[in-house]
């Protein structure tokens, strides 16, 4: 399986200029670390990235697909924050379950600095049935974050396991400046 380390994409494409932001690169801040985990061996393109001064987001979709008619999304996300996780955690938590029907919950690890959860509903008002696997991990800049999300109509154990198992495994290195 491919090794790719997520110094977020948009770090290495907006330093490389091979794209737009919608963020002059002036105005990007530069994360002190790098997400390195692995993907699962299908293709991934990039649907959404964006940064400032405050956040840096890469939203990976499936080839045929977008961020907004999506079966599966992959996102890396650094937020320069000191956010306590444990308060971040139950914000996160109270957020995702208003207006949930059968909202499930589940903490998989728990750590001063690192939290990592899943969580699942049959629909709400606003977002169709899905299940999410995320992982917050506290670098010396801010909070940096993986997630897999899925559509219960595109749910696949096999792909869901895979993912969760990845994202587990992410660990923060350090980027090298010049």
């Amino acid at each position: 399986m491919k090794q790719i380390l997520t110094a977020m994409a948009i770090i290495a494409i907006a330093c490389t200029g091979c794209i737009t932001l919608p963020t002059p690169q002036s105005q990007l801040r530069l994360p002190t670390h790098f997400m390195e985990h692995q993907f699962d061996g299908r293709e991934w393109k990039v649907g959404y990235q964006n940064g400032n001064q405050r956040d840096l987001i890469s939203e990976f979709v499936l080839p045929g697909e977008s961020v907004q008619n999506w079966t599966e999304l992959l996102t890396a996300h650094v937020h320069f924050s000191d956010k306590d996780l444990t308060t971040l955690l139950t914000v996160m938590r109270d957020q995702l379950s208003a207006g949930s029907k059968d909202f499930k919950f589940s903490i998989l690890e728990d750590k001063p600095t690192s939290v990592a959860f899943e969580w699942s509903h049959k629909g709400s008002g606003q977002w169709p049935a899905q299940r999410e696997c995320k992982r917050i991990m506290r670098g010396t800049d801010g909070l940096y974050t993986l997630s897999y999300a899925v559509k219960e109509s595109s749910f696949s154990q096999v792909h869901y396991d895979k993912w969760k198992e990845n994202i587990m495994k992410m660990q923060l290195g350090l980027m090298q400046r010049q």
